[in-house]
């Protein structure tokens, strides 16, 4: 398959839910999979007749259906129609993701394209939007890191109100100076019966540096729920120097974090609740094997079930203290049947351990844009009895 596949391929048919009118029996979904199917072989003839039959009818075309499409034109010398193929996808966005810009400017896989004027054209169109893009979330990380500094700064909790959004913090009480986040939902909150998740973030193995200054974790999932059912969260920072993977003592500062936040916000102990997604679902099986934490109970999304700073003691995981696990069959970071298979092994001593498996989404199935209503509201309400 071509390198232009394999960067592109996952969202080979980018479309609305507009319905296509059926050609010669096919429709516009069926004709862009048949022309995949037929890219991947190399039958470029047949899969340039699908991609043209598919374009015709459909006046919603996804911008890695034009990538894909001007590979099937490049190599039958179709030049100019994939150099207007490539300028759509352009348009589109084609190339303002990880690693397409140096792709299409590398142009290894079509170099009869780069000298083209017009080629030339859509990388610099590419370049001026990526520029922009910087500059745009260079002040949104601004305007973020501002706000949550004066928030955390700002705090107030009087006659039962607290103040709504998002707040920073740092506890010292470890190797790092940690950053973290408090979050207080747009829904009004119940104070006598305030329920709080500590959330624990993924990707921790290649975060360089603590990114609370990244605008983008205002838009993590876990807070959106939070403002449907109206919890607090707590959101540590964590990185590959320090983090909840290979670093014993920053499991530790976790808990040090919930106890000095108790001094800021009026926390009910018992409905303290951990959890986490990725590195931070791994993590979360060391607090629920601990002899005693401030925790009621806890969660994983896609997590492993082994540590690298410690072994689990599964024993401890008992029906006083469940642990809900949901990781996705077509998990590719962690495979169904290595979580199957200790989950079969384990469940028998670890009572409260419970394991869910979604049918797909992979491993950030809870990054799926329906993944909100269709599993996390649902999933959180019963996790927290909340009616």
């Amino acid at each position: 398959m071509l390198a232009l596949n394999l960067v592109f391929y996952c969202c080979l048919s980018q479309v609305n839910n507009k319905k296509s009118v059926p050609l010669d029996g096919m429709t516009y979904s069926q004709l862009m999979q048949s022309a995949s199917t037929k890219l991947t072989s190399h039958e470029y003839a047949s899969a340039l007749r699908d991609f043209s039959q598919a374009f015709k009818q459909h006046d919603s075309i996804g911008k890695y259906d034009y990538a894909n499409a001007m590979v099937a034109a490049y190599k039958l010398d179709s030049i100019q129609l994939a150099l207007n193929w490539f300028s759509k996808g352009v348009e589109l966005g084609l190339g303002l993701s990880n690693g397409e810009y140096e792709y299409f400017n590398n142009a290894s896989d079509f170099p009869g394209l780069k000298d083209q004027h017009q080629y030339q054209a859509s990388l610099v169109q590419i370049s001026e939007k990526l520029n922009n893009q910087k500059s745009d979330k260079a002040l949104k990380d601004k305007q973020w890191f501002q706000m949550i500094e004066r928030n955390g700064e700002n705090v107030k909790h009087n006659n039962g109100s607290l103040s709504v959004g998002f707040s920073l913090y740092w506890n010292d009480s470890g190797t790092f100076k940690v950053p973290y986040l408090v979050y207080l939902p747009k829904k009004s909150i119940n104070i006598k019966n305030l329920k709080t998740i500590v959330f624990l973030h993924g990707g921790v193995v290649s975060t360089p540096e603590f990114s609370y200054q990244e605008s983008a974790i205002s838009s993590e999932p876990i807070f959106k729920v939070a403002d449907s059912l109206g919890f607090i969260v707590i959101y540590p920072f964590g990185k590959k120097s320090y983090g909840w993977v290979n670093q014993k003592e920053a499991f530790y500062q976790i808990l040090d974090i919930v106890e000095e936040i108790k001094g800021k916000y009026p926390l009910v102990d018992q409905e303290i609740y951990l959890g986490g997604m990725s590195n931070g679902g791994t993590a979360t099986f060391w607090f629920a094997s601990q002899s005693k934490t401030p925790f009621k109970s806890f969660f994983t999304f896609s997590g492993n079930c082994e540590l690298k700073v410690d072994t689990i003691d599964w024993k401890k995981i008992d029906a006083s203290r469940s642990l809900y696990s949901v990781n996705a069959i077509d998990d590719n970071v962690f495979p169904k049947d290595n979580i199957q298979r200790y989950y079969s092994e384990k469940s028998v001593i670890a009572q409260g351990w419970h394991l869910e498996m979604v049918e797909s989404g992979g491993h950030g199935f809870i990054y799926d844009p329906t993944a909100l209503n269709l599993f996390l509201i649902p999933f959180f309400k019963r996790f927290l009895n909340i009616k």
